[in-house]
């Protein structure tokens, strides 16, 4: 509610953002590249990729699948270890007597 904030709108911040684009949508310039360090994506690359130095290319609905339930997983997880740490950073602040 702003008017609790004297109408100041509450800061949010991106932590992330995951695409699936079309190939036709982008020009090749505009690829993306990035060091994963993510295990969870870093095992569904290999085991979806025959060669680890090449692009991977998914296009058939059931490793499509795979990837939207690994992310699932992924946010799922994400979420639990930052709910940890803002409760363990709490008890620091406000120890119990």
């Amino acid at each position: 509610n702003n008017e609790k904030t004297n109408n100041t709108p509450t800061q949010m911040e991106l932590r992330c953002v995951i695409a699936i684009i079309r190939h036709g949508d982008r020009t090749p310039k505009q690829k993306m590249k990035v060091n994963m360090t993510e295990p969870h994506l870093l095992a569904y690359f290999h085991e979806h990729c025959d060669n680890p130095k090449k692009d991977l290319k998914i296009k058939a609905k059931k490793p499509m699948r795979e990837f939207l339930e690994l992310v699932k997983l992924m946010i799922r997880e994400k979420e639990e270890a930052r709910k940890l740490i803002l409760e363990t950073s709490k008890k620091r602040v406000h120890p119990s007597s």
